[in-house]
């Protein structure tokens, strides 16, 4: 985007976009700070006018994120990582609207790897785990304390659990501060009927995609694109990633090696949605929901007004989860000050 059929695919983006109602999107393979701006103008606030905002953009990442500010607050704008691929990586940073704690925010990277198969050209697999190294030393090195939480996400094009750059992301080491944990577990390789619902590339089956699309097809048969997550986005407390709700947005696991609206139907989104996916991208969307934190609603102070000593006096207290769900369960306590029970 913007170079390829521009015309022909904002009607079926904006349906998408209409369908996801996202809050952020990280989006890769954006070719100009031009493209940003028409996805923004032309996509994005046609369907959401006014509620869209977006980073600035960096031509060697190739990438930006867009974000709603009335959900969620851009806290750093925005870095390229220098990797040894063709694309560097880009980190942001978000604090959920209306806190102001570190551990309503999360960074977010956002990756697009190598390309190439891996028995075809051992070499980019290679590069595809340089790349990672890269990317988890500076994750290493980035200081806990801004925030714990951090999701990586984007076209990663491995083709399974064993590849060197997986590893590198997700591996135990002498310095965890960057280590990644995998929302599925899909062990192996991945481009087999078992693990079907999680592929997210091609939308179109060979001889049925759009002009230009990246290989020609072959259908809904590789896990390219997915979502990495923090230790603390898997722990159920605060900030984190919502179980069941982490996948590839319009696979209804009955595509295999097909198109997203094979044979006229997708249980997932319905064939209007199938429809749009297939002319907008040949990837799938890979989605997230994070729960928030727990909000305290309460009185600061009670006013008991005057008392006689030695007489019994009371004042409810009430107190409130005000975190839009889907959000944490609030636990909250009360230390009494001397002199009051």
């Amino acid at each position: 985007y913007p170079s390829l059929d521009l015309a022909g695919r904002q009607p079926s983006l904006r349906t998408v976009i209409a369908a996801l109602d996202p809050d952020v999107i990280t989006l890769q393979e954006l070719l100009s700070a031009a493209g940003r701006d028409s996805f923004l103008t032309n996509v994005l606030n046609v369907v959401q006018p006014g509620q869209w905002a977006a980073t600035s953009y960096f031509s060697t990442c190739e990438s930006a994120v867009f974000y709603k500010p009335a959900r969620v607050t851009l806290t750093f704008s925005g870095t390229a990582i220098p990797t040894a691929g063709p694309r560097d990586v880009l980190g942001v940073r978000l604090r959920l609207a209306g806190y102001l704690s570190k551990l309503a925010e999360f960074r977010l990277y956002s990756v697009h790897f190598k390309a190439g198969n891996p028995s075809l050209s051992p070499e980019d697999s290679l590069t595809r785990r340089l790349e990672c190294t890269d990317l988890r030393n500076n994750m290493n090195y980035a200081a806990p304390t801004v925030t714990p939480n951090y999701l990586v996400g984007g076209d990663t094009n491995f083709y399974g659990a064993w590849e060197g750059g997986y590893i590198q992301l997700t591996e135990e080491q002498a310095d965890n501060d960057g280590r990644c944990f995998d929302p599925l577990t899909m062990p192996g390789t991945w481009n087999y009927y078992a693990y079907s619902a999680s592929h997210t590339q091609s939308t179109c089956a060979s001889g049925s995609c759009p002009a230009g699309w990246s290989d020609g097809g072959g259908g809904l048969d590789d896990r390219f694109d997915l979502f990495l997550r923090s230790p603390s986005l898997q722990d159920g407390e605060g900030l984190d990633l919502v179980p069941g709700t982490y996948g590839a947005f319009g696979n209804d696991g009955q595509h295999f090696n097909a198109s997203v609206n094979g044979l006229g139907f997708n249980y997932a989104v319905g064939l209007t949605v199938a429809n749009a996916l297939w002319a907008s991208s040949d990837h799938l969307p890979v989605v997230v929901v994070l729960q928030a934190p727990a909000k305290v609603v309460a009185a600061s102070q009670l006013d008991f007004g005057s008392v006689i000593v030695g007489a019994t006096s009371e004042q409810a207290l009430s107190v409130a989860n005000g975190a839009t769900a889907p959000a944490d369960e609030l636990s909250y306590s009360l230390a009494a000050p001397t002199g009051f029970t």
